[in-house]
């Protein structure tokens, strides 16, 4: 009996305890979920659930339009427009400026239609565009940044608002602009080729020059090396009439010291000499030489 009504009183309790615990949880939940400041509360959420669905497209409205629009924007102009970006906070309904040009400088953007220099979205917004139209081009995440934004302005997934208007459109004549650049390229090529020309002139010129100089100290140096044999030669000449003219001064000086007259030598050894000179030549030399 006691068995049966503690299992009755375990029925009964424990629905009950379930539901505190639920409470407790969903308490639990709520309270770390709430946001603790301002900062929280704003913060810009990178999860697409928080965001309402996007539109599928490019939304653009005309909101000003003047009578007088005698032409219209087309790919490749040059475009001029102020503008101002905006997207709505997903939580607080805020609207946020990521970007305008109506600032301090109040300078126009500028950029080349459907260029690939914008998102886009962005083109598209702009085409067919009269000078002085105002628009206001929605633009989705899978035309503008799509999940990874563009930090630290723009979040993923964000659907983006310009209101635009068009200040001037510059009309390029695209034909023309290659022609141009053609006859340009066409000019540094030939001037390339001048250049490339006047440059083998220079190098053939110098290397002329550098032969030239080469071949003239070559000569220069065969003809100072001529002199110098020569020089070389006359000492050697000079040196041997040195050696010449000692040896006849050592020779007479033998014949002084024998006491035979160096004039008398000289004058037997001549063309003319008569017999009876000779005879008592040779007995003075003998008799010298006796004595």
């Amino acid at each position: 009996m006691r068995a049966s009504l503690l299992a009755l009183a375990l029925t009964l309790l424990t629905p009950a305890l379930a539901s505190d615990s639920s409470s407790s949880s969903s308490t639990s939940t709520s309270t770390s979920t709430a946001p603790d400041s301002e900062a929280s509360e704003n913060a810009v959420p990178l999860n697409i659930p928080y965001w309402p669905d996007p539109p599928a497209n490019v939304i653009v409205e005309t909101i000003s339009k003047p009578d007088d629009c005698p032409m219209v924007s087309q790919q490749g102009d040059r475009i001029y427009t102020m503008y101002n970006g905006t997207y709505t906070h997903p939580r607080t309904g805020k609207v946020i400026t990521f970007d305008t040009t109506y600032d301090e400088e109040m300078r126009p953007f500028i950029f080349f239609l459907k260029a690939g220099q914008v998102t886009k979205g962005f083109d598209i917004g702009f085409d067919g565009m009269c000078v002085g139209e105002k628009r206001r081009i929605v633009v989705p995440p899978k035309f503008a940044y799509g999940k990874q934004g563009r930090v630290p302005h723009i979040p993923g997934w964000a659907t983006l608002v310009f209101e635009a208007q068009l200040m001037h459109i510059e009309r390029i004549d695209w034909a023309e602009q290659a022609r141009k650049a053609r006859e340009q390229e066409e000019a540094e090529a030939k001037e390339w080729g001048k250049t490339e020309t006047i440059e083998d002139a220079e190098v053939e010129k110098k290397k002329a020059e550098h032969e030239k100089k080469q071949a003239e100290e070559a000569k220069q140096r065969a003809e100072e090396a001529k002199a110098e044999q020569e020089r070389m030669d006359r000492n050697e000449i000079i040196e041997e009439l040195g050696d010449i003219k000692d040896e006849l001064v050592n020779s007479l000086s033998r014949f002084t010291i024998t006491g035979i007259s160096p004039y008398l030598y000289i004058a037997r050894s001549g063309p003319i000499v008569n017999k009876n000179q000779e005879s008592t030549q040779e007995n003075t030399t003998f008799q010298s030489a006796k004595f």
